[in-house]
């Protein structure tokens, strides 16, 4: 930061010019192309979502370039580009003298909720060149663009670097969960429905006016995250969840603090027979299972007999705790990884809008 401010002053001492994309931008509308009326291949067609459309054998961009998404919900996503690609529902953006491409790509992911909000139409949104063609950045020298390049593209390589950790540990976890909740080769192993071995409880519903926004115990409604606090709780630390109405319905949770639960979800507690957190890592592989069950008639809603239905495999304590033990150390691991990245993400947010805050 001091060195950005040392090369301002030197370079310009009264402010930094502002431009309006139009002036200082090459702006181009997409080719519109059809996966049915196209031949498969390996360039990236880009339209109204994050993601690419499909992949095609031809291109109409090549290089640096920025992308805006056209329409749908995606519409107004900024993406930058470094390789070819087809450019099909939505316009591309490239700086032109005295502007980088990839400093630009920084300013327009600084005003992308200003992107969003140009969106028009009742039915699909669209965003388009003339929306966004009178936005205003900032334009100082490219000395100056080109260390605020290098300072976001460092954020932005450790949070890349993080997000593919993150990525290898939950495909580890999940096969590490897999293979020991196989149990091979262990012995006394029973397989019961869980109504069978456990107790689920529904709990009772608060108003809102009953609730706290900070102090008291969590409560729990329709989703694995808290609602609220209340000065009281109805079910003990160590309690799995399932969700059992909402958009969320059939997603099990696990809560080690004492907590309210609503008749949102269903608890269950560990009994003599089975510990409560071997029970949630077997029920997170079952989600897809619950979710199919899920009643969609009005309000999304899991009934309990389905819950009740699901076969649990019953190994001896020793080995509950064995694979408890196992999959926390992944668990932890991941949720270290989970906090780094939030930290990188608003690390990287700050910065660029301290960087591209120049006084005109």
């Amino acid at each position: 930061m001091n060195q950005i401010q040392q090369l301002i002053n030197q370079m310009c001492p009264n402010g930094v010019e502002w431009k309006t994309l139009g002036e200082v931008c090459e702006m181009q509308r997409g080719t519109s192309l059809t996966k049915a009326n196209s031949v498969e291949g390996e360039y990236p067609v880009i339209s109204g979502g994050r993601e690419p459309a499909f992949y095609c054998n031809q291109y109409n961009r090549d290089g640096e370039t920025i992308t805006i998404a056209g329409s749908g919900a995606g519409a107004g996503f900024v993406q930058y580009w470094n390789q070819k690609i087809f450019v099909n529902d939505a316009f591309s953006i490239k700086g032109k003298e005295n502007l980088f491409t990839r400093y630009l790509y920084y300013c327009l992911r600084n005003l992308q909720e200003q992107i969003y909000a140009t969106k028009k139409g009742g039915g699909v949104p669209h965003v388009h060149i003339s929306d966004v063609k009178d936005f205003q950045l900032p334009v100082p020298p490219l000395a100056i663009q080109t260390r605020i390049v290098e300072i976001l593209d460092h954020f932005t390589n450790l949070t890349a670097n993080l997000t593919a950790e993150l990525n290898l540990r939950r495909k580890q976890f999940e096969h590490y969960r897999e293979k020991l909740l196989s149990l091979d080769d262990v012995e006394g192993v029973e397989w019961k429905k869980l109504g069978e071995v456990a107790e689920i409880k529904r709990g009772k519903r608060l108003t809102t006016k009953q609730l706290d926004t900070e102090n008291g115990f969590p409560v729990y409604h329709g989703g694995i995250e808290p609602i609220g606090f209340y000065h009281s709780s109805n079910r003990p630390a160590n309690t799995v969840m399932v969700i059992n109405v909402g958009a969320s319905a059939g997603t099990v949770g696990f809560c080690d603090v004492d907590f309210w639960s609503s008749d949102g979800c269903f608890c269950i507690c560990q009994n003599d027979s089975i510990r409560s957190k071997y029970l949630f890592y077997h029920l997170i592989g079952c989600e897809h299972q619950l979710k199919t069950k899920v009643r969609h008639a009005g309000i999304p809603t899991l009934d309990n007999k389905v819950v009740e239905s699901v076969t649990i495999p019953i190994p001896p304590l020793a080995t509950q705790h064995s694979i408890v033990s196992i999959l926390d150390k992944f668990t932890a691991l991941i949720e270290n990884i989970e906090k780094e990245l939030a930290l990188r993400r608003k690390q990287y947010e700050y910065y660029r809008e301290q960087l591209l805050t120049f006084k005109s």
